[in-house]
């Protein structure tokens, strides 16, 4: 992927800030895009030890002229952009009956419009640049409910299919539209909101019992199927949702209950 440009939002931590390390490890150029400054550096500073290239642009991808900013200061410093890494995301909890519209508005903005947004600005400099990849990170929740996150849930799901109704307006254009639905990733973001939950050890033991892998995924294995996604090895891949959840989706019952014996 030598000479080749990435932007990736929420760059400053766990998904985010594997994926760029990895698109930088693959020869990208890449702009670390998140609200928080001290993460932001920390993760150029790594891209760059490692002998990538990186720039910041502090974003709240919630705003539509950050991002127009973060489009604008990435074209001006590597001129294209090749890869969109649509990744910056919140949790919240709260069912039907507790989300109140503000807390609706907020999560859809920052989880949901800034997916449009961002694809919005960047777009014309991947069909300038002669195609590209856009990489929208969903979640297995798009698939199913919670009872307890019906923002967040609604938000996952819509990101799918809108990942589907780009690709096939992009495909001509040469631009692949994935979507990458995760599953329990060990980062600091899906830790705090299991702590809002009585038990939170609990629930982790039980979505380690229901991964046929029989644990949580780390960042970086995200960060590499986001690599091999954007890179040319995937050039026969879009409008399509890849899961990267340890088997967790579509085992039916417990590790413990099944009593596996070899």
């Amino acid at each position: 992927m030598d000479g080749k440009v990435a932007i990736v939002t929420g760059a400053g931590r766990g998904i985010g800030r594997a994926a760029a390390i990895e698109l930088a490890e693959a020869g990208c150029s890449v702009t670390l895009a998140a609200r928080t400054m001290p993460e932001l550096q920390e993760a150029a500073t790594t891209v760059r030890a490692i002998g990538g290239t990186a720039i910041i642009a502090q974003t709240d991808v919630s705003r539509e002229d950050d991002i127009k900013r973060m489009v604008q200061l990435t074209v001006a410093e590597f001129g294209r952009i090749d890869v969109l890494v649509n990744n910056a995301a919140m949790t919240f909890r709260g069912d039907l009956l507790e989300t109140s519209l503000e807390d609706w508005n907020r999560v859809l903005a920052t989880n949901l419009t800034s997916v449009f947004l961002c694809a919005k600005h960047a777009v014309p400099h991947i069909i300038e640049a002669g195609g590209g990849v856009v990489i929208n990170v969903s979640s297995i929740n798009a698939m199913r409910g919670t009872g307890h996150g019906l923002a967040y849930t609604a938000c996952k799901g819509a990101i799918d299919a809108m990942t589907y109704d780009m690709a096939v307006r992009l495909g001509p254009h040469n631009i692949r539209v994935i979507s990458l639905q995760p599953g329990a990733i060990d980062t600091e973001i899906s830790r705090k909101y299991a702590d809002t939950f009585d038990g939170a050890d609990e629930i982790e033991r039980f979505s380690k019992d229901m991964t046929p892998l029989g644990r949580w995924g780390r960042p970086e294995e995200i960060g590499k199927v986001i690599r091999f996604l954007a890179g040319d090895d995937a050039s026969f891949i879009t409008n399509t949702t890849i899961l990267a959840d340890g088997g967790w989706f579509r085992q039916c019952f417990p590790n413990t209950l099944c009593e596996h014996q070899d």
